[in-house]
């Protein structure tokens, strides 16, 4: 639901500002608050002044200082200023900070902006406005969807004129909770782990979590803001509070948590109301007696009295051996059915295990792997001090062990730990470049020299989307957000204009914004294959000597890729989705099922298959694992390491037995031999 033009939203702020020794940047935050019209304004800014390299930038701090608070006084003093808010008053106030900027540029603050990433932010009523640049970014989360609100905002030529270049207005809803920070952000924390981040129920521990993550980054410095919408009805609090204590709260992630706490609660509810009505008729029951009796002993007539004494006690008498024979055979019919049970439960038990293990003496995985759980959730009806259940849990540890196929890496080795958390790794002869899509960063793995070097430190990657490596010809080449291609020299921290093939049918403009990418073969033989969930379509590109030419449908069928991941190719294309794998030749879709896995594939999160490997390898974040498959479909192993924390990308080289992932910022090597 919006807010209605008549309700004020209320506004809860949590700042995010982590600063080290080391860290070479200059970070800055902002934060406002003023009366205007009846209503508050919020004012909020997040700046941060890239690293230049120079051994005296660290003297020079106070240049930044000056120039963060000539941009926010310029803000301010704008809303101040101007009688009444209206539409255009964030774009009057912007060409007052542009007007600031070039001034300053105009004088010794010139070098400064080119390194410049700033967020500024207006809240006023219902509405927010924004805008950014160099690499800075807005996030909005709204009910379950993360939505990045600053993307095409940020010019990728630095103008000294007008360095803010463009701004967006948009409504406010309740329970929204918006996030502004520098996109350093997002080369330490994966855009999934931002969004559960952003889930936590209130404010307070949304922030707790992502400073607890930043903890351990001992180098870089981290400023952002997190604020939430509420209407002014709820001001106490930004999300409604649980209706259950503490204790009967479930961890999350449990499915559905809504449910379960419902059924707690009407379960609770219920108890005490018979608990009471117990309570009650204990006091009623102790009241009669003694009443009864009062009677008797008021009247005190002889032998009368005495007679009704004993009708009165082997009365009671009668009830409690009635009452007690009752309790006593239930509980006599109780044990016998528990006994029942656990034998039938025992005996079952035994049979699902000796199919189990018949069902791999046949080769029937599918079987083995449909009754584990089952044994599982039987072993734990069994009692615990049951003679048979040592021998149970080994046995289905035995099977458990051979149905999943695990290989457990303890102590991978790390190459190299990097300067961002890469999203994707791209491989040459050379090295690794570690490509971040949501930041645009870039770091190089050197083979040759066993060192990493960040590529373009200083300037604004993020109109690139995808990369690939196309041969010792071509070398690294990126798809930017345009749908135009560049050729990357790492050696010399340079983008060039790749040239397209001559063509009538040019490449859609929107080609950038795809799901992903995949390359078969080298250089002018090379065939690129993108993977387009808006057009249903999957795109093959041809690379010849004059460059790549326009789009060709390859796709023959109908196909829905919206919640696709990613692709592969050997001789046929793969697509990812989160719990299946479909495959394509020839334009056509094939028969392809993954075999049942334990824990199941529901996650999935990433795929490497080529020509040159005869498996396919599917990371799993989720499980901290890499899944092994045949190409038709079958297990072969499962690669498993507390070091895939994170796990973002791998790549493959089986001929030499080696395995490389990128997992939170390290570059893993693992032996598959």
């Amino acid at each position: 639901m919006k807010i209605s033009n008549g309700v004020k939203p209320v506004i809860k702020v949590g700042q995010i500002f982590l600063t080290h020794p080391r860290d070479q940047n200059f970070t800055s935050v902002y934060e406002e608050t003023f009366s205007k019209q009846g209503g508050a304004v919020y004012l909020f800014a997040v700046i941060e002044v890239a690293e230049t390299g120079e051994n005296d930038f660290s003297g020079r701090k106070e240049e930044c200082q000056k120039l963060a608070r000539a941009m926010v006084s310029t803000l301010k003093r704008t809303y101040i200023a101007l009688p009444v808010i209206n539409e255009e008053i964030f774009e009057k106030a912007l060409a007052s900070v542009n007007a600031t900027l070039a001034r300053l540029a105009s004088r010794e603050f010139a070098y400064l902006l080119p390194r410049l990433n700033a967020a500024i932010g207006v809240v006023f009523g219902n509405t927010l406005s924004l805008a950014v640049c160099g690499n800075s970014i807005v996030y909005l989360k709204r009910q379950n969807e993360l939505t990045l609100l600053s993307e095409g905002l940020a010019s990728d030529q630095v103008r000294p004129t007008k360095l803010f270049s463009n701004y967006s207005s948009g409504r406010l809803a309740p329970w929204d909770r918006v996030l502004m920070s520098s996109r350093e952000l997002l080369n330490f924390l994966s855009l999934e782990r931002l969004q559960e981040f952003l889930a936590e129920e209130t404010l307070e521990e949304a922030c707790s979590e992502i400073i607890d993550s930043l903890g351990d980054i001992k180098d870089t410095g981290f400023a952002a803001y997190v604020f939430d919408v509420s209407p002014v009805h709820t001001m106490a609090t930004a999300r409604k509070p649980p209706f259950l204590p503490a204790i009967f709260r479930f961890p999350k992630n449990t499915v559905p948590a809504g449910k379960i706490q419902n059924f707690l609660k009407t379960t609770w509810a219920g108890v005490l109301t018979v608990l009471e009505l117990l309570w009650r008729s204990l006091v009623w029951l102790a009241n009669f007696i003694g009443n009864f009796f009062a009677a008797l002993n008021r009247k005190r007539s002889g032998g009368r009295y005495r007679s009704k004494k004993y009708l009165v006690t082997a009365i009671v008498l009668i009830i409690l051996i009635f009452l007690v024979s009752l309790a006593f055979g239930a509980w006599r019919r109780h044990r016998t059915s528990s006994v029942q049970t656990q034998t039938e439960i025992t005996n079952l038990i035994e049979q699902k295990l000796s199919e189990g293990e018949a069902a791999l003496i046949y080769n029937n995985q599918n079987l083995a792997v449909t009754l584990a759980p089952e044994i599982e959730t039987l072993l734990q009806k069994l009692a615990s001090g049951a003679e048979t259940r040592p021998d149970f849990e080994k046995r289905l540890q035995d099977l458990k062990n051979k149905v999943n196929k695990e290989f457990h890496v303890e102590n991978p080795t790390v190459l190299a730990t990097l300067e961002n958390t890469p999203t994707n790794l791209i491989h040459s002869p050379n090295g690794f470049l570690a490509f971040n899509r949501n930041s645009g960063r870039l770091v190089f793995y050197d083979f040759r020299t066993g060192s990493t070097r960040q590529i373009f430190q200083n300037q604004n990657t993020g109109n690139l989307s995808f990369g690939l490596y196309l041969g010792s010809g071509n070398g690294f080449v990126f798809l930017g957000k345009d749908g135009k291609w560049q050729k990357l020299n790492p050696d010399n921290d340079t983008l060039t204009l790749f040239e397209s093939a001559p063509t009538e049918n040019p490449a859609p403009s929107d080609l950038g914004r795809a799901k992903s990418l995949t390359v078969l073969g080298e250089d002018s033989n090379a065939r690129i294959y993108i993977l387009d969930a808006k057009n249903r379509q999957i795109w093959r590109l041809n690379v010849d000597d004059a460059g790549i030419a326009a789009p060709q449908a390859w796709l023959k069928t109908n196909a829905d890729f919206e919640s696709s991941l990613a692709i592969g190719a050997d001789n046929s294309i793969y697509v990812l989705y989160p719990g299946k794998l479909d495959k394509y030749a020839n334009g056509t879709k094939q028969n392809l099922a993954i075999s049942p896995i334990e824990p199941p594939a529901q996650n999935l999160s990433g795929l490497y298959v080529s020509p040159d490997t005869a498996s396919i390898y599917v990371p799993d974040r989720e499980h901290s694992r890499i899944i092994v498959l045949s190409k038709q479909g079958q297990l072969e192993r499962q690669i498993i390491s507390t070091k895939f924390r994170d796990l973002a990308d791998i790549y493959v080289d089986e001929k030499a037995g080696l395995l490389y992932a990128a997992a939170s910022s390290e570059l893993l090597q693992i032996s598959l031999k």
